[in-house]
């Protein structure tokens, strides 16, 4: 494969590929909700298409992000059945996996990777809360903790940025929050941009290889950039605007150094410099006559893996 190719797998372990996270063995792991299932294939394999398979979660599943636990196994979020997912990977067929039910709980979403401490931190979109657990706990359920607020509106991702906060999209209120895990009261560390109601649109975030915080965004459809910090707040910057992409969504760095996206809405894979004086000026876009709805996309070695909600799941060569 050349750089920039793509290829698309399909099958009856794919059905509705949405977000994804990948393993230490280099399996990349996806939320199904067509299937109600989690899927996985292996990118790096030979014949990659030939490594799918799913693990199958029930009637009542509806699973959102999986993220790779700071304990080495797969978590995800389920918005069926109210509680936490785990498929061990120590297991020897993978086809199996553990269901932690919160009792009560209101449908869960986003699913950060874990912070500095190994806790991972969730939302809730119908509660207006967000929350955390330890994965290496005795019991996990027993680790939670919650943090309400009445500015929480509509939350969906989070992820753990190079300042070490947590970074939330309170898309309800067209803002984006960020908490400090290591206070001892992490409510109290709470912060809000722009005050409500605010313009900012988050879908993805990431940490970037130029030290900033990338974030993609619709109507408008664009990429932003944050310099965490003090000052953040006045620091945000839109880089790439919507004359440029369109329905941008997940967004990593790749082994090249630059900055990957899905552009929905092209369809397209786009990428770019973000250590560039101008990254606009840097984009490219790679696409494939069968590329649906590419969503997530993960870097794994060479490749960059990702999801396409249209019933596949691909590869593209970055290096």
């Amino acid at each position: 494969m050349s750089v920039g190719e793509i290829e698309l797998f399909s099958g009856p372990s794919v059905g509705v590929p949405l977000n994804m996270t990948v393993d230490t063995e280099d399996r990349f792991w996806w939320a199904d909700v067509g299937l109600k299932a989690l899927g996985c294939f292996e990118p790096l394999s030979k014949e990659p298409g030939e490594t799918e398979r799913s693990v199958s979660l029930g009637e009542n599943a509806m699973p959102i992000q999986p993220r790779l636990g700071s304990d080495g196994n797969i978590w995800f979020t389920d918005a069926g059945r109210g509680g936490l997912g785990r498929i061990d990977l120590g297991g020897e067929d993978l086809l199996e996996s553990d269901f932690i039910p919160l009792e009560g709980a209101p449908p869960l979403l986003g699913l950060s990777p874990p912070d500095a401490s190994g806790r991972h931190w969730f939302t809730s979109r119908e509660a207006g809360l967000v929350g955390s657990f330890d994965p290496t706990a005795q019991d996990p359920a027993r680790s939670i903790r919650l943090i309400e607020d009445s500015r929480f509106d509509g939350l969906t991702g989070a992820f753990p940025g190079p300042d070490g906060h947590i970074w939330i999209a309170n898309v309800g209120a067209d803002q984006i929050c960020r908490l400090d895990p290591t206070s001892d009261d992490p409510a109290s560390s709470l912060e809000f941009y722009p005050e409500s109601p605010g313009g900012i649109h988050p879908r993805a975030w990431r940490p970037g290889p130029d030290g900033g915080m990338w974030f993609s965004q619709r109507e408008p459809d664009q990429l932003l950039r944050i310099e965490p910090g003090v000052d953040w707040q006045s620091l945000i910057e839109v880089i790439v605007g919507s004359e440029l992409v369109s329905e941008p969504d997940g967004l990593c760095e790749g082994a090249d150094g630059r900055l990957w996206f899905a552009n929905a809405g092209g369809p397209s894979i786009g990428a770019l410099d973000p250590k560039a004086e101008d990254p606009a000026s840097t984009l490219e876009f790679f696409s494939h006559p069968d590329l649906g709805v590419p969503f997530d996309l993960q870097a794994v070695g060479p490749f960059m893996a990702f999801t396409d909600k249209s019933g596949k799941v691909g590869r593209i060569r970055v290096v």
